[in-house]
């Protein structure tokens, strides 16, 4: 920019020293004129003679010189040192003029007239000598400023392209910037792409309108859908959860957070059914994703396989509830069924079988405990073959058995359901290349009519059962049966 406005004034100048060598030299081409016009006067023959013809040509050459002087007076107007050196010219003219104009009439002296020509001639001459002088003075300061000026303007044409230049490298900068910038920011991206494929849980981001924006490779396997078809899509038609409890779908708003108040993320479990077809358990973890101004804008999705965890708490379950040699249940088992039936609507009977086997004891003691072990798998086995499917099985003791039988019929089923019991255990047993016989006591309670509560009708059956034991044979007996008997005796 400096460099700039110095050219500007280096060039400015150098035109006004132009314009004042161009005034200059109309100064001295009219002085040139006038001592030319003047000098026709002093060359003039006829001046001093009386002619008339000659008094004409000294007229016209005076007031040509007259008027060449008027118009050095006008060139030099805004120069007073140039008016100044004027000033003798001038008055040597005028002088010569007069003494012209005075021997043109007749009159006058040749030798004075001559005489002013001379001093109007060395005034004139000294005059244009000076002007010269200050002309080459000038062309060579012109000449100064011309240089002066071609170098500023050599030098803001070199600043012009420095800074186009550093404008071009500044561009170059900024393109290789964003440049380096949009590479890092693809780096990044691919970064957290991987870092998110690296993770177990399936990730699935949605944005306000339930579409899926975001989908790792763990949410691929998960639903079998690959990433590809999967953006872009409503979550709901990739991803459908049932409930675990009753397997009935969930609403679409179970995959988006409730509302921007939902400080903690909300776990839930349900039922993802693959693309398959195949129902897999899943925890799954829903957090809302806010603007700046705290507004909801989609939500992420973080869903775990659950089946090995609940295939843990299935077995504890089943540990727990279960007899770990026959697979049968165990009294906490029996015990919650029996609850859960009395709980719900009532049926119209229910009965309960309490069964024990005979001459077990002298087995183990004798055939070793492995083979009792074995005995007591095969009986489990029996009882499950005799049994409907809605039957509850607990091994209640080492030899003790009992049976939960919901919804059974009159008496003459209870009896047929006992025989047959009983053809199923009494059979011979080959255990170990062993034929082993026992026998086995079955005691029969039922609901309302021995009992209402589930020790009361446990009790009741243990009782009939004993009642069996007691006559050291396999049977059975109906509680019933044994309160009307225990009446009739006391009658």
């Amino acid at each position: 920019m400096v460099a700039a406005v110095a050219s500007y004034r280096s060039i400015e100048a150098s035109r006004a020293s132009f314009e004042w060598v161009r005034h200059t030299g109309d100064v001295i081409a009219t002085v040139n004129a006038l001592m030319e016009t003047a000098g026709e006067l002093a060359d003039n023959d006829c001046i001093g003679m009386g002619k008339l013809s000659c008094s004409g040509e000294v007229i016209s050459a005076r007031r040509t010189s007259a008027a060449l002087l008027d118009r050095l007076y006008q060139l030099t107007n805004d120069d007073p040192e140039q008016r100044g050196r004027l000033a003798e010219i001038r008055s040597s003219l005028n002088e010569y003029l007069r003494l012209v104009e005075i021997e043109s009439a007749g009159g006058g002296n040749r030798v004075e007239r001559r005489q002013a020509w001379n001093d109007f001639d060395n005034a004139s001459e000294t005059f244009r000598n000076q002007e010269n002088a200050l002309l080459s003075l000038r062309h060579q300061a012109s000449d100064a400023e011309f240089a002066k000026a071609a170098w500023n303007v050599g030098v803001a044409m070199f600043l012009g392209l420095l800074i186009s230049a550093l404008a071009a490298l500044g561009a170059v900068r900024e393109l290789r910037r964003r440049q380096t910038a949009e590479t890092q920011l693809s780096i990044e991206k691919e970064l957290a792409q991987r870092t998110l494929d690296s993770i177990a849980e399936a990730v699935v981001r949605v944005d306000s309108d339930g579409n899926i924006t975001l989908f790792n490779q763990a949410a691929e396997w998960l639903t079998d859908c690959p990433r590809q078809q999967a953006i872009g899509r409503r979550v709901t038609d990739i991803v459908t959860l049932l409930d675990s409890e009753d397997r009935s779908p969930l609403p679409a708003d179970a995959l988006l957070p409730k509302s921007a108040n939902d400080s903690m993320p909300a776990l839930e479990t349900a039922l993802l059914v693959r693309a398959d077809g195949n129902e897999v358990p899943i925890l799954n973890t829903v957090a809302p994703i806010l603007d700046s101004d705290g507004s909801v804008i989609g939500a992420v999705n973080i869903m775990r396989n659950d089946s090995a965890s609940r295939a843990a708490v299935q077995e504890l379950r089943h540990a727990a509830t279960h007899d770990i040699l026959t697979g049968l249940g165990n009294r906490k088992l029996f015990d919650e069924r029996i609850d859960e039936v009395l709980a719900g609507p009532r049926p119209l009977r229910l009965a309960v079988f309490y069964i024990d086997l005979d001459g077990f004891k002298n087995i183990n003691d004798s055939k070793g405990h492995a083979v009792g072990d074995a005995l007591l798998e095969t009986v489990a086995d029996r009882l499950r073959g005799a049994t409907r499917q809605s039957d509850t099985i607990a091994r209640v003791g080492g030899d003790e058995f009992v049976i939960l039988l919901p919804e059974v019929g009159d008496e003459a089923v209870l009896i047929a359901m006992a025989e047959r019991l009983l053809d199923e255990l009494t059979r011979p047993y080959i255990i170990a290349d062993d034929l082993i016989n026992v026998g086995a006591s079955v005691g029969i309670s039922v609901f309302p009519k021995d009992a209402v509560t589930a020790e009361g009708l446990l009790k009741a059956a243990d009782e009939a059962m004993y009642a069996v034991k007691a006559q050291d044979r396999s049977g059975y007996c109906l509680y019933s049966r044994l309160v009307d008997q225990k009446a009739g005796m006391r009658a």
